[in-house]
């Protein structure tokens, strides 16, 4: 009587309804994504900042390296030595600062992340189940990728008005200092830790100081996040064909299917997304950084009482600064680092997020 239903694209958290008698694997199954209202606010929100939170301790070595490879320049590298390479960043930053170098800012981060992630995730789901649910009642639940590109903006968009301001905190943070052995930790201002950042950009820049880098944010993240779980769902939805050919003689593995399926399209998406937006992410980083490092300028020549002017006025300045001074393949110093974070930052946070999703579906009445 009932009808075999076609596979739709895989989902994150997905439900899985056997139908037309599969043999096993992902063979004849229907995947629907669990919904917004299917899950309990507060189990969303616990489950999703704490496997996140270990998952961002584990990555955010190279988040730091990327940062220090894009501000580097043959213009000015005053706060650190000038690393040839990402291998030659870490090795370089743990001999002079130690382990701990890595870490800076991490908790300044994982503080912040907490609100944005509530905000980013909630965005995303309320803006997908209305989507799903229009194309579902349309009959066209092909189209879920492309509720997965507009809800992915739309998060990004929204979640970005806080994360902002605590990039720009984590960035100065991650930059200073990192040649104190030397005896440069005098270049500049030194900040005690997230708070004292917080207040001394407040009180010597404004709250506009806290939101430079904002567009070129916005043009680097806006379609990364789109294309990111555009991507993904795509990916995933193509290994999910494939992937179960190749485990039906491993049934240990075959039990892992999607978990390999979640990781896999979730470290490719991250890896295109990633590389594709490094160009904007590096200008926003040097205007975040910016004041900083004219400021660090000014000290390292001795030269009392001058007014530190920041050397971009805008994103677009910078843009065309950065290209006069510095060459097109700039714009991609840090890209490596970037890449590979993203991609591993994919594959960990689309799966850690099926499973949030999963932890988080209310009970069901007996």
């Amino acid at each position: 009587m009932d009808k075999e239903q076609p596979i739709l694209p895989v989902e994150d958290g997905q439900q899985s309804v056997v139908k037309g008698g599969g043999k096993g694997g992902n063979e004849g199954k229907v995947y629907r994504p669990i919904l917004l209202e299917e899950m309990s606010f507060f189990k969303f929100a616990f489950w999703s900042v704490s496997l996140n939170f270990f998952l961002d301790a584990a990555l955010y070595p190279l988040s730091l390296v990327k940062t220090r490879l894009q501000v580097q320049s043959t213009v000015y590298d005053v706060s650190f030595p000038r690393y040839r390479h990402t291998g030659d960043a870490v090795l370089t930053i743990i001999k002079k600062e130690g382990l701990r170098g890595l870490f800076k800012g991490f908790w300044a981060q994982s503080f912040g992340c907490i609100p944005t992630q509530i905000i980013y995730y909630l965005s995303y789901e309320a803006s997908k189940s209305v989507l799903y649910k229009l194309f579902e009642k349309q009959g066209s639940t092909h189209l879920a990728p492309i509720a997965a590109l507009a809800s992915g903006a739309l998060a990004e968009a929204i979640s970005g008005v806080v994360w902002i301001p605590l990039d720009a905190i984590t960035q100065r943070l991650q930059i200073q200092g990192s040649n104190s052995s030397e005896g440069s930790h005098k270049n500049g201002p030194t900040y005690r830790g997230g708070w004292h950042c917080f207040t001394s950009i407040l009180k010597e820049e404004g709250v506009t100081g806290l939101y430079r880098g904002y567009m070129p944010a916005m043009i680097s993240y806006v379609p990364s996040g789109a294309v990111s779980w555009a991507a993904y769902e795509y990916v995933k939805t193509k290994l999910f064909t494939t992937i179960p050919k190749f485990t039906k003689s491993l049934p240990r593995v075959r039990q892992y299917n999607e978990d390999i399926i979640n990781f896999v399209a979730g470290f490719i998406a991250g890896a295109l997304g990633g590389l594709a937006s490094n160009p904007a992410d590096l200008v926003k980083t040097r205007l975040q950084t910016d004041s900083m490092i004219q400021k660090a300028q000014s000290q390292s020549k001795k030269v009392e009482g001058l007014i530190v002017r920041q050397k971009y006025q805008s994103a677009w300045h910078a843009t065309k600064m950065i290209f006069r001074e510095e060459g097109l393949l700039v714009f991609w110093q840090g890209g490596l680092a970037r890449m590979i974070y993203y991609s591993f930052v994919g594959g960990c946070a689309f799966g850690i997020y099926e499973v949030t999703k999963r932890l988080s579906l209310k009970q069901k009445d007996a």
